[in-house]
């Protein structure tokens, strides 16, 4: 997530234990911030680096399971640009010693919930995509099927100008 990328810095890259790319538009991820993961030997999960030998490379439903960490993907259309099947969400469980602390990042996900099909069944924390119609940033949860329960949502608006509300 590209927000770690900003708050961590790259003197303390080597802190970062996994970096999760939703989708590749630049606003997203860096090419740098890859690197330095690829070449520490760390994770960098996403569903276009590499090809799909690497084992952190999904094109579909995935579950990964690194150190504490249980990470559920599943891919989605990208916000109202015509870009099917192009944006990774992901659902984090920390594990157990912070009593299956799980937060949801959607990137620019366009919401649908039938392809919200391998997340996990609840969330504590979802950090949801901006969106100019906020009737949509509402209405994200939904009532069919693959959607869950969240106890906490954080939204973090990019402003384009280098800064983020929450």
């Amino acid at each position: 997530m590209l927000l770690t990328f900003l708050i961590v810095g790259r003197k303390s890259w080597h802190l970062i234990l996994i970096f999760c790319v939703t989708h590749k538009h630049s606003d997203h991820y860096s090419n740098d911030l890859i690197q330095a993961m690829f070449d520490l030997g760390k994770p960098v999960l996403s569903n276009y680096l590499k090809d799909t030998t690497y084992p952190y490379t999904a094109k579909g439903d995935k579950d990964y399971e690194i150190g504490k960490f249980k990470i559920k993907t599943c891919i989605t259309d990208h916000n109202n640009s015509g870009l099917s099947n192009f944006v990774t969400v992901f659902s984090i469980d920390c594990g157990e010693d912070t009593g299956n602390f799980v937060f949801m990042h959607v990137g620019d996900s366009n919401y649908k919930p039938e392809q919200y099909t391998n997340l996990a069944s609840h969330v504590n924390v979802l950090i949801p995509r901006y969106a100019p119609n906020a009737l949509t940033e509402n209405n994200i949860l939904g009532s069919g099927a693959g959607t869950g329960r969240t106890g906490l949502c954080l939204v973090i608006t990019y402003l384009g100008t280098g800064s983020c509300r929450c």
